[in-house]
Parts: structure tokens; C-alpha cells; sequence
């Protein structure tokens, strides 16, 4: 990712903080804009203070009055910034594509010729994230035009970041076939990484287990888990899993049934 990519990156995502801590402004706001535009009061600044005071308490009465008026605004307001956080993380997609889709350090499955981009952060010690993994693999099965991408995002404490580790480690010493496998066998894990567990990883892999021990501290695996922290953190992701989808982001598990109305959607727009 470029430098000048994560600053807009993390400029976007403060842009997404600061509309949140100003929101209960804005939405008073934009109802005294809307009642100013109606009154025939036009010019308010040149109301008298006493004109002004009456002016306010008119507005606090008609409120109290009609409360469901700030219902309205505020219902209107959520849209609006809702619409607004879709296209900044559509426009974030659009320029981060490579990084998003096409890096290196990512693990691809599925199809990866596929023309429907799948994207998911994962944490190997995350419940829904293993409840998740077999409505993927069904997804993959049912959707042959579907390419997965793997994001490590260990955000469930030192459990997590050892086991992302493990597995980057494992893609850049034994390639994406071991990679697949070690993945698949992470997400299922019940008991804690220990000693055992990564003797039997490097089993599995065919990996020397003091040479993966090496590459887990390795500032390559480290960097890996960086730049997908701070790509989470640009898109406003916090949670696991969470999965990226053509140009929307999505929080939280989905059902197989879900993934295919989302996918025949963007299938529909793209023909």
C-alpha cells in the first residue's frame, strides 16, 4: 500500500468519527435550516434579541409539540450518512483495489479467475468465523465464479496473532496447496497454540518446525498482519468476520442463502 493511499486512508476514516461526535449538532441543525427556510422570518440576524428569544422558544414549543419531527430529521440524517459511509468505502475499494484483491501476501481460493471478488478478515480464534467457514466452502462449491482472498485480522488477543502468524508463515514457506490446509485446520482448533500444536503444523505442512518458528517472528509475516490492521481500520472494520463482497463491505456472519442474493445482485448490475 502507498503512503499516500494510507493517508487518505486514515483521513476517510476519521472523516467517518467525526460525523458521528457532531451528529446530534447536525441534526438540529438541519431542522432550524428547514424551519428558517419556510418562516417568513428571513433574515434572522437582524432579529432583535427579543424577537430572537421568542423565536427560540416558538422552535423549543413547536418540538416539544411534535417530537416525531425529530424522528423524521434524525431518521433522514442516518440515511444520509449511511449513503455517505457506502460511497466513501466504495470509493476506499476502488483505491486500494490491488491491495484489496490482488496482493501477493493474500491467500487466493475459490476461482482465482473468478470475476466475483470475495474478501474476508478472519480471526482463527473467532466463533463465527469457524461457524462461517463451512457456508464458504459450500459458497465456493454452489458459486464457480467466486475468488476468495484470506485477510489475517487477529484481533482476540496474543491466541489470534499466533495463529495468523502460523498461517502466514506457512503460505510464504510452503506455498497457497499448504496454506489451504493449515487454514482449514486453524479454524477448527479448539485448544490454545502450544508446542505441540505448531510441531503438528509443520508436520502437516512438511515445514521445518524451527524454521517456522523463525518465519513467525519474521518481519515479513509481521508486516502482513500490519497492512491488513490498517486497511481494517481505513474501511471502519472491527469486527470478524468481516467480508468484503465486489465494492461493499460486510460485518458480521452471512448465511449461504445471504452470499447468493448479494452476489446475483452484483451479477445483475454487472450484465
Amino acid at each position: 500500500m502507498s503512503r499516500l493511499s494510507r493517508i487518505i486512508l486514515h483521513f476517510c476514516h476519521g472523516m467517518f468519527g467525526i460525523v458521528n461526535q457532531w451528529r446530534p449538532i447536525l441534526t438540529i441543525s438541519i431542522f432550524l435550516l428547514s424551519l428558517a427556510a419556510t418562516s417568513k422570518a428571513a433574515d434572522f440576524e437582524n432579529l432583535s434579541p427579543k424577537e430572537r428569544d421568542a423565536f427560540g422558544e416558538l422552535v423549543k414549543e413547536y418540538l416539544l409539540e411534535n417530537p416525531e419531527i425529530m424522528l423524521e430529521v434524525l431518521e433522514r440524517l442516518e440515511q444520509q450518512q449511511n449513503e455517505l459511509n457506502l460511497e466513501m468505502q466504495m470509493h476506499l475499494i476502488e483505491l486500494n483495489y490491488d491491495f484489496i484483491f490482488n496482493s501477493p501476501d493474500s491467500w487466493v481460493g475459490g476461482n482465482p479467475d473468478g470475476e466475483i471478488n470475495l474478501v474476508e478478515f478472519v480471526d482463527y480464534r473467532c466463533g463465527f468465523c469457524r461457524r462461517a467457514s463451512p457456508v464458504i466452502k459450500d459458497l465456493i462449491e454452489l458459486e464457480p465464479n467466486v475468488r476468495l482472498v484470506i485477510k489475517e485480522f487477529p484481533i482476540l488477543g496474543e491466541q489470534s496473532v499466533i495463529s495468523a502468524k502460523l498461517a502466514v508463515a506457512v503460505l510464504q514457506l510452503a506455498g497457497s496447496e499448504k496454506y489451504e490446509i493449515i487454514h482449514d485446520h486453524l479454524i477448527k482448533l479448539q485448544e490454545p497454540i502450544s508446542d505441540t500444536v505448531i510441531s503438528e503444523i509443520a508436520d502437516i505442512a512438511e515445514l521445518d518446525i524451527q524454521s517456522l518458528r523463525i518465519k513467525m517472528d519474521d518481519p515479513s509475516v509481521t508486516q502482513v498482519l500490519e497492512n491488513n490492521y490498517q486497511l481494517a481500520q481505513a474501511l471502519d472494520i472491527n469486527a470478524t468476520p468481516t467480508f468484503i463482497l465486489g465494492n461493499r463491505v460486510y460485518s458480521g456472519f452471512l448465511s449461504l442463502d445471504e452470499f447468493r442474493y448479494e452476489i446475483d445482485q452484483l451479477e445483475t448490475a454487472r450484465n
